[in-house]
């Protein structure tokens, strides 16, 4: 089965998406094409071409509106695979997080997938692929703590929706039709991943949280438009989010599948991640006992 790779990009992030193109050009699974939607950045052309040679590559421009679902959707509907992936193009994957992605789509053809990322701003360290990048590597939402266990998140369980992380995730193309697209009225960042999330489950599309596709997250601005203007549309969002919560049964629980990069990633937070904050999960493990 053929993957589409929907990469959204923007103004400023030339050089995450460099490392984003070299990570995926070091995938273990090969059978996917890149498509690049680009909001409105001046200069992304020379980012790409050097790697057309090594990936399958499309790229997509428009001027810049700071519409994420946009540019999911646009992209999607340049997808020629069956499978359709969306990637933040500050993303590195691990080798392995496109098999992950292929084999649970395969497996579990009737649901949405969301993969393990760094969401945890304060927890950074060196990548592990590209030294010179500092990067975000604990997902608060779901984490290891040994080579065989997993912290979940309550809320993972209460209502996994409220966690869907739009860093990146899939879902089968045929579903992205019937289900629609992302909702163009989100303006700005946030919430249109969750408010997707909410919409596949009121369709019948459970939850699956994948630790197998584990990535980083290069660290960056937080002042940029993008992020600012947010808080502009913070009670619309809500009011469309609760409109859908309102609507929605007994949530089924979420899957996780973390089957083969538990022990590496274990592995790589005790070798390489914890190095530069030691502390960071016994931090996390605190901020959960005390509520926050």
């Amino acid at each position: 089965m053929k993957l589409s790779l929907v990469i959204a990009t923007s103004p400023g992030r030339e050089h995450y998406l460099t490392l984003c193109l070299q990570a995926l050009a070091c995938q273990c699974f090969t059978d996917f094409e890149v498509i690049i939607c680009d909001d409105g950045s001046d200069g992304m052309q020379g980012v790409y071409q050097p790697f057309e040679t090594l990936l399958d590559i499309r790229y997509d421009w428009r001027p810049n509106d700071r519409n994420l679902s946009r540019s999911r959707n646009r992209g999607a509907a340049l997808a020629r695979g069956e499978g359709l992936v969306f990637l933040n193009g500050d993303v590195l994957l691990n080798p392995e997080a496109l098999q992950a992605y292929h084999d649970s789509l395969l497996r579990w053809p009737g649901a949405t997938f969301w993969g393990y990322v760094g969401c945890r701003k304060s927890v950074s360290a060196p990548s592990l692929w590209f030294p010179e990048a500092r990067i975000n590597w604990l997902d608060f939402r779901f984490f290891p703590v040994s080579a065989q266990q997993v912290y979940l998140h309550p809320e993972l369980i209460r209502a996994p929706h409220r966690l869907a992380g739009g860093h990146h995730f899939a879902l089968m193309h045929r579903h992205f039709v019937t289900l629609g697209p992302l909702n163009e009225a989100f303006q700005g960042w946030g919430d249109e991943d969750v408010e997707y999330a909410l919409r596949g489950l009121l369709a019948g599309l459970p939850m699956y949280f994948v630790g197998d596709a584990w990535a980083e997250h290069l660290e960056h601005d937080y002042q940029e438009h993008f992020h600012l203007e947010a808080p502009v549309q913070r009670a619309f969002k809500t009011e469309v989010l609760q409109t859908l919560e309102r609507q929605l049964g007994q949530v089924p629980p979420p899957q996780l599948i973390f089957e083969r990069q538990l022990p590496v990633l274990w592995r790589f937070i005790q070798e390489h991640y914890l190095n530069f904050q030691p502390d960071a999960l016994q931090n996390e493990l605190m901020r959960r006992r005390l509520g926050f």
